[in-house]
């Protein structure tokens, strides 16, 4: 849908919620959109490149003028080979929790429905309280570090911390592919060593007399073992 994007169309009932997300794009700056959330959360995108985008901020925290202006700076400096968000203040770009909700969500529960509840699952109960308000760019190598570091010393298992960082990976590396970031700060977190080696436990003395008495009653049950009268042949 392609409209204005100015004051009058947000008060419009095309700018409404719907059951499904969508997007207007501006009519007059190419790559100025508006992003429309089912639960009512409206914000500004500058679109560039092959399917690359950047948040410019909410409806309701940014007239739409100084958003278009926002919008004109990042393709700006998408043109002259700069950051996007070079000289741009008040903004650090997508919030973690902006992406999951705007662009994960929808991805996961499509490519992944049958693991996708308890990936989001996750991701919420590790992070919802500190990084799903900070900018995507904030999540750097060495918070991911300290983050495992403090899980194992919690008393985590290699393995549970391992399968964790691999769930927040796959965030980032879709907010990579939608041109939220620039590499994956996961894959240089160094990786818990899980050892796959298995392990040899021994019985311990009332473990060992429950298996014994197991074993006795299962052999009398069906007669295993019971010495029958037979004849033994003779060696010549």
């Amino acid at each position: 849908m392609q409209r204005f994007i100015g004051p009058t169309l947000l008060a419009s009932n095309e700018a409404q919620p719907k059951r499904k997300p969508f997007e207007i794009y501006d009519c007059r700056l190419h790559g100025f959109t508006l992003r429309v959330q089912p639960s009512g959360v409206r914000s500004y995108y500058a679109r560039f490149g092959r399917n690359q985008r950047i948040a410019l901020g909410k409806a309701d925290t940014f007239e739409p003028e100084e958003a278009r202006e926002r919008c004109q700076k990042v393709l700006g400096n998408v043109a002259h080979g700069r950051h996007p968000l070079h000289g741009l203040g008040g903004t650090d770009g997508i919030t973690l929790g902006m992406f999951i909700a705007d662009t994960y969500t929808t991805w996961v529960r499509s490519s992944r429905p049958r693991t996708a509840a308890d990936t989001l699952e996750k991701l919420n109960r590790h992070f919802r309280r500190t990084w799903y308000p900070e900018p995507l760019t904030a999540i750097t190598v060495e918070r991911v570090e300290a983050w495992k570091a403090r899980r194992l010393n919690e008393g985590r298992s290699p393995s549970t911390v391992l399968r964790d960082l691999f769930t927040l990976s796959s965030v980032l590396r879709r907010a990579v592919k939608a041109g939220e970031l620039t590499e994956n700060p996961v894959r240089r977190v160094d990786k818990p060593r899980v050892d796959r080696r298995g392990k040899v436990r021994f019985l311990d003395q009332a473990e060992e007399t429950r298996l014994r008495n197991a074993l006795k009653a299962r052999d009398e049950e069906y007669g295993i073992g019971v010495q029958f009268p037979c004849e033994v042949p003779r060696l010549r």
